[in-house]
């Protein structure tokens, strides 16, 4: 039985404090995508309070493609639970054992909750879980440092896109990036990740998106 935790579509701790913004946005277990369209009209109303769309209604940021953006980060999420369901589902244990081995232990973990600390879920931001806590803990029987690398993988993916540059200060990596070991560990992920089988039995939207992330 592969196991699904909840995986959100992380906004930076910096954004959540200058908008004021506590709420899910986006989730997906398994198969299912969760959608809050009320918390996201709300935090698009808090985005465009903090900008002049008056005069630069240009500015001015729409709910539809805040929900597209987090649609695009939920679906490569469920790429990698099909990855995980139909041909590897130790597919981050083994990414994190071989980043141990490579890197070390200690390094690792300093890079993994380098980006609990700076892209907290709710229960670190809001439910006051310490980020050691969250580090060491399992969320619905698969352990957070999983999580974290398989979220670090997609912030990595979300920052080089071009399509989401209006929006990079959501979930901007480069505070992250200044931390030591960190982009050392994004790249020996990314480097044991494209020797993996593609997803070749998936269908083809999962396929470009597998190409895509790896």
């Amino acid at each position: 039985m592969i196991h699904a935790p909840t995986m959100e579509f992380h906004v930076s701790r910096q954004v959540r404090d200058f908008y004021d913004f506590s709420e899910s946005l986006f989730s997906t277990t398994g198969n299912v995508i969760f959608i809050n369209f009320h918390s996201a009209r709300i935090f698009v109303q808090k985005m465009n309070d903090k900008r002049d769309i008056l005069n630069y209604p240009e500015q001015a940021v729409k709910t539809g493609h805040i929900v597209t953006m987090g649609l695009i980060d939920e679906i490569l999420h469920h790429v990698v639970f099909l990855y995980r369901q139909e041909i590897d589902s130790e597919i981050m244990g083994k990414a994190l054992v071989f980043l141990y081995e490579t890197m070390g232990e200690e390094k690792v973990d300093i890079a993994l909750r380098a980006f609990i600390d700076e892209f907290p879920p709710l229960t670190v931001y809001r439910q006051g879980l310490s980020v050691e806590q969250y580090a060491a803990g399992i969320t619905d029987n698969v352990p957070n440092r999983y999580i974290v690398l398989e979220e670090m993988l997609l912030l990595w993916l979300a920052n080089m896109n071009p399509a989401f540059s209006q929006f990079r200060e959501l979930f901007d990596d480069s505070n992250l990036k200044k931390i030591r070991y960190t982009l050392k560990l994004l790249l020996i992920s990314r480097s044991s990740l494209r020797k993996t089988p593609s997803l070749v039995h998936t269908n083809s939207l999962s396929l470009i998106c597998s190409e895509a992330l790896l």
